[in-house]
């Protein structure tokens, strides 16, 4: 019932599907479009904005002297219905497709020189810390190793252990990785393997020992060089009020003893992009991640890859972007095969945008395989660069996959 003296009461019933298609602005209900945005009347005239993501209808209860309607600054032709609205005549046209390039030639350049037996550490920390402000303690009568205390906190970390003498058949080396966590190790430049920390599981591990046989030929007596890569994956959380968080990180202790310990995790924060934005690899240490980069020299791949190599290689491409102005796209980048959450193939790979360090596709964990590039660090009307560091066991199969633009939100504004 209506009151006296005001306005008849419009009753709308609809389902909830149907509900969904509404929008209340101010003193407007829109149905239809899947976003509105503003809503004003100015003489007989309601101005409407917002984005369509599909095909969509145009229908409006607006003010009473509301006889026109405009979308987005386009006149649309409306008629009255019985239910005291105004109705386009035609639908809101939806987004055009946007044409995104393929991404198949690379620059490439494997890393990784820190295993060899020769790299020059001489400018690396020494580890010779006897205490920790970590909750995890070294063997009895080992140096500290672990990352935090050396001012390392974020993404990669390389060791080299210098030691002299006979070896033993076999080097354990226990780390913490946070989850899913990686180790590499070299003993005198020959790749001895890679250890991943357990995933999916209930409550899966942050901490492990890597076990590795040492090569009979690289037993005998004499100067020896163990290099270790750990990538971290994040500090644990602290639920428990029980100070995990404070769980070593890095290199935490090795069956092999009397070793000189050198560390090097992450060179100079950049100033720009934060501490967060670049381990300890290589090539984030001296700029392979930057759009600026001279990549020239490198040798040109295509991808997929159909090899790899033990440790971080590096894969840059550019490429240039023309998203119409009255398009809202959000753009990703999509590595590997949606449809499989787990590839199986044993590397992963660091995302720089722009040198912006976007995320990181583990493809034997998964099962995230497409990554938000983000408006403002990605240049929707111009040149893009696009570098990413895959860290493999150099296995058959364990090499970089598709790499793909995807177009994974348009809509029409």
């Amino acid at each position: 019932m209506t009151e006296p003296h005001r306005a008849p009461l419009t009753l709308l019933i609809a389902d909830e599907a149907t509900a969904a298609t509404f929008w209340r602005v101010d003193s407007t209900l829109v149905r239809g479009p899947q976003l509105v945005r503003s809503a004003r009347s100015q003489h007989g005239v309601l101005a409407l904005t917002g984005d369509t993501t599909a095909v969509a209808d145009l229908e409006v209860w607006g003010p009473p002297l509301s006889r026109a309607v405009t979308w987005n600054g386009r006149p649309v032709a409306v008629r009255p219905t019985s239910a005291g609205s105004l109705l386009g005549v035609r639908k809101l046209a939806g987004p055009r497709q946007v044409a995104l390039p393929d991404l198949t030639t690379w620059k490439y350049s494997a890393e990784s020189p820190e295993a060899a037996a020769g790299f020059d550490d001489s400018g690396w920390r020494v580890a010779d810390l006897t205490s920790t402000n970590s909750t995890t303690k070294p063997p009895a009568g080992q140096p500290v190793l672990t990352a935090d205390d050396y001012g390392f906190h974020h993404g990669d970390v390389w060791y080299r252990g210098h030691g002299t003498g006979s070896l033993p058949a076999g080097i354990a080396l226990n780390y913490g990785g946070g989850g899913a966590g990686l180790l590499q190790a070299w003993l005198d430049g020959v790749y001895l393997g890679q250890n991943v920390l357990a995933t999916g599981v209930a409550s899966p591990s942050t901490r492990g020992t890597a076990t590795f046989t040492v090569p009979e030929a690289l037993r005998g007596d004499g100067d020896h060089v163990l290099s270790v890569m750990v990538r971290n994956n994040s500090h644990n959380e602290d639920g428990g009020v029980n100070d995990a968080h404070k769980e070593g990180r890095g290199l935490i202790g090795s069956s092999l003893t009397g070793l000189t310990w050198r560390i090097q995790g992450g060179a100079a924060m950049d100033p720009v992009r934060g501490p967060l934005n670049n381990g300890g690899l290589y090539g984030e240490r001296t700029g392979w991640s930057l759009p600026g980069f001279r990549d020239r020299s490198w040798v040109t791949r295509t991808v997929p890859d159909t090899s790899a190599t033990a440790g971080t290689s590096w894969y840059r491409t550019s490429f240039d972007l023309r998203i119409p102005a009255d398009l809202d796209a959000s753009i990703g980048l999509t590595i590997g095969d949606p449809a499989v959450p787990r590839s199986g193939g044993h590397y992963r790979v660091l995302i720089f945008l722009n040198g912006w360090n976007l995320g990181q596709y583990i493809a034997d964990v998964g099962p995230q395989h497409t990554f938000a590039l983000p408006a403002g660090v990605l240049d929707p009307h111009g040149h893009n660069t696009l570098a990413l560091a895959v860290t493999s066991d150099g296995g058959p199969g364990d090499t970089l996959e598709q790499v793909k633009l995807t177009a994974v939100a348009v809509s029409r504004r």
